[in-house]
């Protein structure tokens, strides 16, 4: 077993010790030479010189015109964002006009306003008809044959819907093909008049 003398620990522990300082003074030399060069560069810490290698820069000027063109970017990318904005805004405003009007120049064309209303105007005018029928009866419309077509304005906001698509039983039990008007109201869901009679619509 290696024994080491009093003076040679002294020794050893003098030695680490100066290399320990050696050490230390080189990395603060090296410190103030970064310092020193961040400075003459015109950085204000050397840390700030490496931020601006890591972009690419290696002047203060150079920075600043990085700086500058990011927040150029930025900016642009706002007006962008407010021009998308603006753009979406103005076609939904026009959207909405275009609704407008088409429903205004619907409502001043009675096919058109009848269209709009020809489902409730089916159901109500088909049960008023019915119950006016004196014995039984027989729808022959389809999806492609509808019951009823918008034809006239009636008076306010009625319209009169004609159709010839029903057969009416006569007290003979013999089968008619009908046609028929319904005055129907599509503000209430109410029917003011119906009419039948034997034949189809010229």
């Amino acid at each position: 077993m290696l024994v080491l003398e009093p003076h040679n620990n002294a020794r050893l522990a003098i030695a680490l010790l100066a290399s320990f300082a050696f050490y230390v003074g080189v990395v603060l030399i090296v410190d103030r030479l970064d310092e020193g060069r961040a400075h003459t560069a015109g950085f204000a810490t050397a840390d700030e010189q490496k931020k601006a290698w890591a972009m690419g820069c290696a002047s203060v000027a150079c920075v600043a015109s990085h700086a500058a063109e990011q927040q150029k970017v930025q900016e642009q990318l706002a007006q962008q964002r407010i021009a998308n904005v603006s753009r979406v805004a103005i076609e939904q405003a026009q959207a909405a006009q275009r609704r407008i009007d088409k429903a205004a120049a619907c409502q001043r064309n009675v096919v058109c306003r009848g269209q709009d209303h020809i489902s409730d105007a089916t159901v109500f005018c088909k049960l008023a008809i019915e119950r006016r029928a004196s014995y039984d009866f027989e729808w022959t419309d389809s999806w492609l044959k509808p019951a009823f077509s918008p034809m006239r304005a009636g008076s306010g906001k009625q319209i009169i819907y004609i159709g010839d698509h029903l057969k009416l039983q006569n007290a003979f039990g013999a089968w008619q093909r009908s046609a028929y008007t319904c005055t129907f109201n599509p503000q209430t869901n109410t029917v003011s008049a119906v009419h039948t009679q034997p034949g189809r619509i010229l």
